[in-house]
């Protein structure tokens, strides 16, 4: 009988455990938070905004790019006075948009890359050109501040001046392309037209070969080749090809006069604007070192090797 009370206990005892252990797990009610409480929230991290590049504007989380200004500019040109090749210029202001360390210049070298689709074997990809605007000399590398905006210009040597420009924004240093515009170059005047007009050196030499009576086809400009010239003029003298050298300092004259001297050529200088009246040094050498004196004396210069 103690048997049957016992064995009647512990069923009990396990029946009233089940019971315990089963109340454990129910959920119950959920408890409201009190007003002025903190309730943690998992919440999704919100994703880096999506990098784009249309309309001018490229848009990074780092940097936002917008292009102001686009302009073909032919050897001799302002922004390509030095150059030997024409440029596709762009104009752009850099805003800094997540604080990183940058500056205009690097901004955009790190982003952008320019092509001319004109080989049908590889890609051309275009070599950057010297600064098409000299009021960024000073500036190209400031460091910008976050929020801040600061302009900039750059160029891209053509390999020709009819094929237009991609211009394409990658991330991660090229590895990744964000998008692509294509820009048109400004047309190009086929034929060589009469400039001598707005250049006042290449004036001073044309007036002085009208008042010697000295016959001359109008000066055009050609490119500067090899010359180290910032700018060049072709024309013919007496029916001899000749031509008008305008150099960007004493120093560039100075290397092209010994040269020049070197290989017996014939020219009038005017060292005070950097620039030379170079007559034929071949088949008519002879007019050339006759005509040379008569020209440096009417425009105030020197004549060499005559």
């Amino acid at each position: 009988m103690h048997r049957i009370k016992k064995l009647s206990l512990t069923c009990a005892t396990v029946t009233i455990v089940a019971i315990a252990l089963s109340g454990c797990g129910a959920e119950g009610p959920t408890a409201e938070p009190t007003p002025g409480s903190t309730v943690a929230v998992d919440a999704p991290t919100a994703a880096p905004a999506q990098a784009s590049f249309e309309d001018n504007v490229l848009v990074t989380e780092d940097v936002t790019i917008t292009i102001t200004d686009v302009k073909t500019i032919q050897v001799g040109e302002d922004g390509n006075e030095y150059g030997d090749k024409p440029v596709i210029a762009f104009w752009y202001d850099t805003t800094n948009v997540s604080g990183k360390q940058t500056d205009p210049g690097t901004a955009w070298i790190s982003r952008f890359e320019a092509y001319q689709d004109n080989d049908p074997n590889a890609e051309n990809k275009l070599a950057v050109g010297s600064l098409p605007d000299a009021a960024f000399l000073d500036s190209q590398m400031n460091k910008i501040k976050v929020g801040g905006t600061v302009p900039n210009a750059i160029a891209y040597e053509l390999s020709d001046t009819t094929t237009p420009v991609k211009l394409v924004a990658t991330a991660n240093l090229g590895q990744d392309e964000i998008g692509s515009m294509t820009f048109e170059l400004q047309k190009v005047e086929t034929t060589a037209e009469p400039v001598f007009e707005s250049d006042p050196v290449a004036q001073k030499f044309t007036t002085a070969l009208d008042s010697l009576g000295i016959e001359y086809t109008p000066p055009v400009r050609a490119e500067v080749g090899l010359s180290g010239a910032r700018m060049r003029f072709d024309m013919a003298v007496n029916g001899y090809d000749a031509g008008i050298n305008v150099f960007g300092d004493g120093e560039a004259l100075a290397v092209w006069q010994e040269a020049s001297d070197s290989f017996g050529g014939v020219h009038v200088a005017l060292p005070d604007a950097y620039a030379v009246l170079t007559l034929n040094s071949s088949e008519g050498i002879a007019d050339s070192a006759r005509i040379a004196p008569m020209i440096a004396e009417a425009v105030g210069g020197t004549a060499h090797g005559a």
